[in-house]
């Protein structure tokens, strides 16, 4: 497919000519199309748009497919609703296999690569899970500038690969889908104390020997620290069930991922410190906010104000619009390191990025229920 416009028209051209469906709609099958978190009985059966099978199919073009986006009813939207449930685990599914198919066509689709085109359709953007998702997906906001330049940029775009094969590990997609057992979660949540822990010690001893860096950690640091709110997370699941959190407690001080990366951190130079910040803290602000509502609707029924998610909050920063600011304040103070040659940052960003799916990948383990 391939986009015509920026912000205006759509183009016509048909998916026919798109590698990613030269065998099929790549969102077909037990996998696709959301079917492993909303099964295809309950579309069928609650949903009369799916009542003759997927209503997306006779879709060609990014312009009829808006169009079929479009109709879907306002009431959708509406937060806390099994339809906006439904809506948001259809989407997120969709996500994951999208990210999926252009790892394995090996290109970026041309439709989005400007914007999102189908972000005016009303009832998504009053999804709150899909526009976390788009801001996953791009890591833009509206009112950014149209092109980045400097290292935010080019962390951005040397780390997009690492990225997709980071929301593609099983553990991520079982999370998202609400498949994932607390267990599981609970040991993710303890990891990050102990990686969270050498990352703040790390930027907490970075000196005047290196002033931008310094002034880096400085400014942002103290609004973005996450091991009391980590402290915080396993002490409620300690008292929800004292089992699973003993049990994420001890992954976490076995886990080869976890000692791999605690030790690249205590060692690193106050430079490449730069690419840990950015992979983590920025995951943080953007998609980790998706995250906390997979979490909140999962294993919390909905209902957060007791605890479980404190992780994903920033209070010394604010809600979505601060979020959004503070994030482009970092990126900027990013570019104003001003590095002769960002390669080395790069690579250790991409490095980040292969630790954390190191872990990710070895808490796919706990999905499955143990042996009897």
């Amino acid at each position: 497919m391939a986009a015509e416009r920026k912000g205006t028209a759509l183009s016509e051209v048909s998916v026919n000519k798109c590698p990613a469906f030269a065998k099929g709609c790549p969102f077909a099958g037990s996998e696709g199309a959301g079917q492993s978190a909303v099964s295809a009985d309950v579309l069928a059966t609650k949903c009369p748009a799916f009542a003759e099978g997927c209503p997306f199919k006779h879709a060609k073009t990014a312009v009829e497919l808006e169009s079929a986006l479009s109709r879907v009813p306002v009431s959708h939207a509406v937060e806390g609703s099994e339809a906006q449930s439904a809506l948001a685990a259809l989407l997120a599914s969709t996500h994951v296999k999208s990210a999926a198919a252009k790892e394995s066509v090996g290109k970026s689709c041309p439709v989005f690569a400007a914007e999102c085109p189908f972000k005016r359709v009303e009832t998504l953007r009053k999804a709150a899970e899909w526009r976390g998702w788009w801001t996953l997906e791009t890591e833009e906001e509206e009112d950014e500038p149209e092109e980045m330049v400097g290292l935010a940029a080019a962390l951005k775009e040397g780390t997009e690969a690492a990225h997709a094969e980071a929301e593609n590990v099983q553990f991520v997609r079982a999370l998202l889908e609400r498949r994932a057992p607390l267990a599981a979660y609970c040991a993710l949540v303890a990891s990050l104390g102990r990686i969270y822990g050498a990352l703040e010690r790390a930027s907490s001893s970075v000196d005047s020997s290196d002033p931008v860096v310094a002034r880096i950690c400085g400014e942002f640091g103290p609004k973005l620290r996450r091991v009391e709110a980590v402290a915080e997370d396993l002490e409620f699941y300690r008292r929800l069930d004292p089992r699973a959190e003993r049990a994420a407690r001890a992954f976490a001080d076995a886990s080869p991922a976890v000692e791999a990366y605690v030790r690249r951190l205590d060692r690193l130079d106050p430079t490449l410190l730069v690419a840990h910040l950015y992979t983590r803290y920025l995951g943080d602000l953007s998609g980790g906010q998706i995250l906390k509502r997979a979490v909140k609707r999962g294993f919390l029924g909905n209902d957060d104000s007791r605890g479980g998610t404190r992780f994903y909050d920033f209070p010394l920063i604010g809600g979505p619009v601060q979020l959004r600011k503070f994030k482009d304040r970092y990126r900027r103070a990013l570019d104003a390191l001003a590095l002769d040659d960002p390669a080395p940052v790069v690579r250790e960003a991409v490095a980040a990025f292969r630790l954390n799916t190191a872990l990710l990948t070895e808490l796919d383990a706990l999905l499955a229920p143990p042996a009897l």
